[in-house]
């Protein structure tokens, strides 16, 4: 599934480490199992298991590239 590739390049590409970049992986694990939940619980019923989209990661890389990525 390369569930988790996308965070790994996001995070990459905009400069996270560590703590930050393991929060990023975490988080789209949590929302994809979310998503998996309503998909297959409420919605079409289909065996499938969502997943992270790659449509866009180029923006996502732009912005957090200008836009930046601190912490609080």
């Amino acid at each position: 599934m390369d569930l988790y590739i996308m965070p790994l390049i996001l995070g990459g590409a905009i400069g996270l480490k560590g703590g930050d970049l393991s929060f990023l992986l975490q988080m789209s694990f949590f929302a994809c199992g979310i998503a998996t939940l309503l998909q297959s619980g409420l919605f079409m019923k289909y065996p499938i298991v969502q997943g992270p989209s790659y449509v866009p990661l180029a923006s996502l890389c732009a912005i957090g590239a200008t836009m930046g990525a601190s912490s609080p």
